[in-house]
């Protein structure tokens, strides 16, 4: 370690910079699709170290700031390919968007560097168990304040295999991201002649993982039954989706596959977000279209526009970015509207003082939903609807426990980038957590089964066109701990960590002789 504060201290500003900047977008590779978990030991220290090591406090909050742009850039470059979709209205947004979101998401790793710096005192364990809380509450903090946007927070390195993702039934995603923080400044706790402590933490995370190899092996997967889903993945350029003559083409796109081989089969056939661009209302031409396609012991489930009539003639009217079930007798037997929109994507926040246009088909912004109750639909269980990012955020999962979460997304913005894969990684957390079957059904992909322990069943590939067909997985036989009583084993672990970290004593507990 001094070797390397040595050679840190010979580097210019801007070599720091770049440094850390490289130190974060190494972290990046922990996460889908590349899942290189061991870089993390070395990101994270530096990024601890520096902290630690640096000669005032607004050096370590830039010193951080460096290192979670670097972070954030290499997490949201896919940012780029939305705005190429129309790149004559929206390219001139790249670098704003790019610098803009990169560089305030990395506030919060400039915080973290910023609030370690000032517990620098204490002996590494509980300095690296601080930085691991301080962490935390950041992802927390990102998860929520100005809207929130909880993408490819720490904890999602796990999800390279199904047993790590077992503690998320236990603490949720930020119980794992604190885990994984502790784990990552492992390698401080040996440097540092503190190998007992470092044997004993590492003796904990084999205990978690056997605890998760124990639920997989102990619990296979279990079908509901007479129930089997389809999920259409049409593979549709975003490009074309809404053109007047694509418009059709992606309709006739979704019918084809829908009826293909194996449907006398299916009980509900899923089409993806916004797969229906036309709007259809009970016994109009669209709705009795689209009633021809639904199985007879079913339903089929479409993203669609739902507009709702103004309350004043002279307004226009209210758009939803929505879900809605019809069945073989042309019945809507359940609606669902977006609860959690995307800023600039779906609505314009503080319209009246930016003059701009929603990425997204339209002038008019969408509104916001208010209903989080479970959906049923005719012979299914009971579902929970999310639509699109919704899947991102713990919270909006929480409700009176489903069978099953129904999750409609394009992704078709995202192009071939990391962004399917690690949005179909993070959904998939959704499903451990909750203990519920996920069916995910993405316009370009990757669209997937999931069963409640977070293990893939089925799914096709980024930008295949074609349909997955698949019996819907039970749920766990009891709720999970998470669903059950939410942040409570995040709380204790939290309090356990102050804990240690208030009457650690080296010399008494695990100082090497």
């Amino acid at each position: 370690m001094i070797h390397f504060l040595s050679l840190w201290q010979r580097r210019t500003s801007w070599q720091h910079a770049l440094l850390l900047m490289l130190g974060g977008a190494l972290a990046t590779t922990a996460l889908a699709p590349f899942f290189l978990s061991s870089l993390l030991w070395m990101s994270i220290p530096m990024l601890c170290l520096v902290a630690r090591h640096a000669p005032r406090s607004s050096s370590a909050f830039w010193s951080g700031w460096w290192w979670g742009l670097g972070y954030s850039l290499f997490s949201i470059y896919w940012i780029t390919h939305a705005l190429l979709v129309d790149a004559e209205a929206f390219g001139w947004l790249i670098p704003f968007a790019l610098l803009g979101i990169g560089g305030a998401l990395a506030l919060y790793y400039g915080l973290i560097a910023f609030a370690s710096y000032h517990v620098r005192h204490l002996p590494i364990v509980p300095y690296c168990l601080s930085f691991a809380l301080i962490w935390t509450v950041a992802e927390i903090a990102r998860s929520v304040l100005f809207t929130g946007f909880p993408w490819n927070l720490i904890g999602y390195s796990v999800a390279s295999n199904d047993v790590s993702m077992q503690l998320a039934s236990i603490g949720g995603i930020f119980l794992v991201s604190l885990l994984v923080v502790t784990c990552a400044t492992l390698p401080l706790w040996w440097i540092m002649h503190q190998r007992r402590a470092a044997l004993i933490a590492m003796g904990i995370f084999v205990l978690a993982h056997g605890y998760g190899a124990w639920r997989l092996y102990a619990h296979p997967t279990v079908y509901e039954p007479h129930v089997r889903l389809r999920l259409v993945q049409a593979a549709i350029p975003q490009n074309l989706k809404w053109s007047p003559s694509g418009r059709y083409d992606a309709i006739d796109a979704h019918v084809m596959l829908s009826l293909s081989k194996g449907y006398p089969s299916i009980t509900h056939i899923l089409w993806p977000e916004s797969a229906m661009t036309f709007r259809f209302s009970e016994g109009d031409l669209w709705a009795n279209r689209l009633a021809r396609i639904a199985p007879e012991r079913g339903s089929l489930i479409t993203g669609v526009v739902r507009a709702v009539a103004p309350t004043s003639p002279n307004d226009p009217p209210i758009l939803y970015n929505s879900l809605q079930a019809i069945t073989r007798q042309g019945i809507i037997d359940a609606v669902y509207d977006k609860r959690h929109l995307v800023p600039f994507g779906e609505y314009i926040p503080l319209r009246s003082i930016l003059p701009l246009t929603k990425i997204t088909h339209g002038s008019i912004d969408f509104s916001t939903g208010d209903s989080d109750a479970p959906l049923t639909t005719y012979g299914a269980p009971p579902m929970r609807p999310l639509i699109c990012y919704e899947a991102i955020f713990p919270w909006l999962s929480d409700n009176a426990h489903p069978a099953w979460i129904a999750n409609l997304t394009n992704d078709g913005w995202f192009g071939e980038s990391t962004a399917p894969y690690q949005h179909l990684h993070m959904a998939r957390m959704r499903a451990v957590e909750q203990g519920v079957a996920l069916a995910r059904a993405a316009n370009t992909g990757i669209s997937a089964v999931i069963d409640p322990y977070g293990r893939i069943l089925a799914s096709l590939k980024l930008g295949a066109r074609g349909v997955v067909d698949h019996d819907l997985p039970k749920a766990t036989p009891t709720p999970t701990f998470y669903s059950r009583f939410g942040y409570s084993a995040l709380i204790l672990s939290c309090i356990f960590y102050g804990i240690i970290i208030a009457l650690y004593r080296p010399q008494q507990f695990f100082m090497q002789k």
